[in-house]
């Protein structure tokens, strides 16, 4: 390996773009933009020093991968680690799968149907998909229980009826944990019903409870009280969208798969003994115009004044003389209510954990209806963050709404275009105007990731599997307030992951009655005062969230086409000056935080106790460390890490986690590299020409990441087939059970 840029060379190509940056500035007329840019571009300079500057050991990625790719190699000689599965070249996923026997028409029935079968999203998406093709135009039935994992309840399930559990047996709290929590009576969330398959059901948010009654409320509520979705909404990658319709949202067993008869209909009556996932979605996109479809994303987007403020009295009138969807029919209620109520009550509800729970914070990190254990600090973690915003982007580009990622995430897309490993969600903003589409259109919607990555436009293999992510899009129901009032609806709208409960904020940006900042006084006008508020923000041309982070049309627009995540979205191409009013300028300088650093030859986020074990002794360094607590580490410890060596990158990669996030991420991140060497120096026709060669490669849009229940086949061996057997067995010894003493006593199931 070989030094690429040398420090000589970097000043010299800093010199020349601050010569450049200078002249142009020279050609701007006007003195107050002359100094506003002025002193933006300024910021861009230093930032970009800071990044030529501090990478003092740029090392050739190509090398770096080819040892990387060798220690890869050297581990699968002696066994095979489930988490570097997905790296292998010749590694194919298992998009095929067996259809259970029970699927068979009325005359072959030798036994009766099971109570219950593994969820498994590749059956359930390959009948949605084959359904959706050959009833193209026609609503579905839905039941939560084929499209999230609930057999933490098959145990009260398999219950018979006299030996139902009940509420109170099963969330009953402590008095200790009664008085150091908020919780709620028990009938307040929960009712006992004998006569439905669980015994009881949970119709409402609990509050605190513990980490496993959590758990078991979330899952409950799903399958005896959350209402189905309005539609389903199927992305594909860069066709367009397919929109289902539910047929009824009522949350009925009659509607799920063991029950409504499409698996019958699609593939016995065939005499289908598989199913592929990857094929449905090939057979579907190649078969059937998607409804919506896609566009050509633009290289910039010049945001309008008009897009970020809306006469909501206007909209009502309008909707009311029309005829309306189910969605428009929701928007509408919803419009009406906002208006009529001045506090509204909060609109999301996460996970609430006792205070006795150490970790109970994190529960603050999940929508609690589909909370299925805390996932914060796990590899979930990065699965779900990384996969989560890709669909949203895509969400959103595919159906023309304006959205840019902000806050946090924008920090983090700074840095390296990741998202940084101890975050626990991710910000996105949008205009006023677009958050009230999103809620018109797509309020209660879910949506299926794109399942294959169909750049080549030859037929699809197990190699252009993408994903089966679904995520839940939840509107507030306050989104015509836009004052902090009572700070309890500060996020308007959640894209949420169904599996884990996991989300990405949404908020809107719009003229508000809110009192802007000190730094942007020079942008009112003074002459005549403005009378409120409202007025002032709406001449200047600021727009703020409910939670009173503002921005500037100039500071905002024109947002430019970026990569996030390795997948295609949009940015603020002034956004140094938004980050530094939010993070200050060290947010950007800063190697170390939160108890990792920066590696800028690797580009990624490291623990740093990792690294300090690293240093003080490389000879007896092992692949298990202890926890650092998120303190800033000392000079000497981060003078040590500096003066890593070719040799030291090369050895942090025997580390099973570092080798994996380099192999993922290192084609991507040294493009994000070149990206931001353009933009902080306003390379602008560089930076396009550079982004366009990317996203018309193959390898745009691409996961990161791998898919969360392909991971979880590859770490802990999970097997449909025999999933479902053992589904059988256990209905059998259930029934046994009950036959052989149905007047003896059970043991408690809540634990076992």
């Amino acid at each position: 390996m070989t030094f690429r840029v040398k420090k000589v060379f970097r000043l010299v190509l800093l010199t020349g773009v601050i010569g450049l940056a200078y002249l142009s500035l020279l050609t701007i007329s006007d003195f107050s933009l002359q100094h506003s840019t002025r002193e933006a571009l300024f910021l861009n300079l230093r930032v970009l020093y800071n990044r030529l500057y501090a990478n003092t050991l740029n090392l050739k990625v190509d090398d770096l991968r080819q040892k990387a790719n060798e220690i890869l190699t050297e581990k699968f000689k002696d066994y095979s680690p489930p988490s570097l599965q997905y790296l292998r070249s010749d590694y194919k996923l298992p998009t095929k799968i067996s259809i259970p026997q029970y699927f068979v028409s009325a005359s072959e029935v030798t036994t009766r149907k099971p109570l219950l079968q593994p969820f498994d999203p590749r059956f359930t998406l390959s009948v949605y998909l084959r359904w959706i093709r050959e009833n193209p135009g026609k609503s579905i039935p839905f039941h939560w229980s084929d499209w999230v994992d609930l057999s933490a309840l098959n145990q009260y399930i398999l219950l018979p009826d006299e030996r139902k559990e009940t509420c109170q047996k099963l969330f009953e709290l402590t008095e200790d944990q009664r008085k150091q929590s908020s919780v709620l009576q028990i009938e307040q969330y929960c009712v006992n019903e004998k006569s439905f398959p669980l015994g009881y059901k949970v119709t409402g948010f609990p509050r605190a409870q513990s980490r496993e009654n959590n758990v078991i409320l979330a899952k409950s509520y799903l399958y005896s009280s959350f209402p189905s979705p309005s539609q389903l909404v199927f992305l594909t990658n860069n066709h367009g969208s397919y929109l289902v319709e539910i047929n009824d949202r009522k949350n009925e067993l009659k509607q799920s798969l063991l029950q409504n008869k499409l698996p019958e209909e699609n593939f016995v009556s065939r005499d289908s003994t598989h199913v592929d996932v990857l094929d449905s979605y090939r057979l579907l996109i190649e078969t059937q115009k998607p409804q919506v479809e896609y566009h050509d994303d633009p290289l910039q987007i010049h945001l309008d004044e008009s897009s970020f403020d809306i006469d909501i009295d206007n909209t009502i009138m309008a909707l009311e003389k029309v005829s309306k969807k189910r969605q428009e029919e929701s928007y509408l209620s919803s419009l009406k209510y906002s208006k009529e109520v001045k506090q509204p009550k909060k609109s999301f509800r996460e996970v609430k954990l006792l205070k006795s729970d150490s970790q109970r914070v994190f529960g603050d990190h999940h929508d609690w209806r589909f909370f299925n254990g805390l996932t914060i600090n796990t590899d979930k973690q990065a699965i779900v963050l990384h996969r989560i915003m890709k669909s949203y982007l895509l969400f959103c580009r595919t159906h023309g709404l304006i959205t840019w990622i902000a806050h946090g995430s924008l920090l983090s897309w700074y840095w390296n275009g990741m998202i940084f490993p101890w975050d626990a969600d991710t910000d996105v903003q949008m205009p006023i105007r677009d958050l009230h589409r999103l809620a018109r259109d797509f309020n209660q919607s879910l949506v299926i990731e794109n399942i294959g990555h169909d750049m080549r436009g030859y037929p699809l293999n197990e190699m252009d599997f993408n994903g089966m992510g679904t995520y839940y899009i939840d509107v507030g129901t306050s989104i015509t307030h836009r004052e902090y009032e009572n700070g309890l609806n500060n996020i308007d709208a959640r894209f949420i992951d169904v599996q884990t409960g996991l989300y990405v904020d949404i908020t809107g940006l719009a003229v508000s009655d809110e009192k802007a900042p000190g730094r942007y006084d020079g942008l009112r006008p003074t002459n005549p005062e403005p009378e409120t508020n409202r007025i002032n923000n709406k001449l200047s041309k600021l727009y703020n969230c409910r939670n009173r982070h503002f921005a500037s049309l100039s500071e905002l627009s024109p947002l430019v086409k970026s990569v996030v995540q390795n997948e295609v979205g949009y940015v603020p191409q002034n956004f140094c000056p938004l980050l530094k009013n939010e993070y200050r300028i060290e947010g950007m300088l800063e190697f170390s935080f939160n108890g990792y650093y920066y590696l800028s030859a690797m580009r990624l986020w490291v623990k740093a106790s990792f690294l300090i074990d690293y240093t003080k002794n490389p000879g007896n360094w092992i692949d298990h460390h202890t926890r650092l607590s998120q303190r800033e580490i000392s000079v000497e410890e981060a003078n040590a890490i500096n003066n890593l060596t070719e040799t030291d990158f090369a050895n942090l990669l025997n580390d099973e986690r570092v080798l994996r996030e380099f192999l993922s991420s290192s084609n991507f991140t040294q493009f994000h590299e070149e990206q931001m060497s353009y933009l902080l120096s306003s390379r602008m026709k560089k930076y396009y020409l550079s982004l366009e060669k990317y996203v018309s490669g193959e390898q745009v849009g691409r996961p990161i990441w791998p898919d969360l229940f392909m991971n979880e086949i590859a770490v802990n061996g999970w097997d449909y087939e025999d999933e479902v057997r053992k589904a059988n067995a256990l209905v059998e010894i259930y029934q046994k059970i009950d036959s052989e003493a149905s007047k003896a006593p059970i043991a408690d199931t809540k634990n076992s």
